[in-house]
């Protein structure tokens, strides 16, 4: 995370990938793994800008954000569509949430940004089919029942929603919320 400058901020190298087996490979896991080290670090102005980059510039030819949802009269990006069928990257949304949950959990990330993530979950809620499954899919229609390995949605595929509604909180953050770390375990 230090280093060079991305657009115009020092020290910040762009969280941009480039595997020449794969192609472009700009994952939503990254961001989520670089919030929690720059929140970690104590850097709110990388934890931030990474955010930032996460909502708004996130441009992955090959996952591309899945559209855009309407949340409190704001249009925001929906995370991705890695696809269904268990595949390695169907999770990645899901750890970039709990980065997101992270970082916002410890004040480094702002109101915007959870309500961008807050956002996510509700079009992912939106779109459950008649057995409240999510999957990675925020921008598409329901997955009718029956959920079997032959529809093509496995736990990995649904893990995300689950991981951002137990780590992106409901409502904004007091300051008594922010200076509680009595559950961590990881040295602050």
């Amino acid at each position: 995370m230090n280093g060079g400058v991305c657009n115009g901020h020092p020290g910040l190298t762009c969280a941009k990938i480039f595997d020449s087996t794969t192609g472009h490979s700009d994952y939503t896991y990254n961001y989520g793994i670089a919030i929690q080290a720059a929140t970690r670090a104590g850097d709110s102005i990388k934890a931030q800008y990474i955010a930032d980059w996460l909502m708004y510039n996130s441009n992955n030819p090959n996952y591309p954000y899945a559209g855009t949802y309407t949340f409190r009269g704001v249009q925001y990006n929906v995370l991705p569509n890695y696809h269904q069928g268990g595949n390695n990257d169907d999770g990645y949304n899901g750890i970039a949430l709990r980065g997101v949950g992270f970082g916002y959990s410890r004040g480094t990330l702002n109101a915007t940004t959870l309500a961008w993530a807050q956002a996510n979950l509700q079009a992912a809620w939106e779109l459950r089919n008649s057995a409240d499954v999510m999957w990675n899919d925020w921008d598409n229609q329901p997955i009718p029942l029956p959920v079997t390995p032959n529809s093509g949605l496995y736990s990995w595929d649904c893990s995300s929603a689950i991981a951002g509604m137990l780590d992106i909180p409901t409502h904004p953050m007091t300051q008594a919320d922010a200076d509680d770390h009595s559950g961590d375990t990881a040295p602050q």
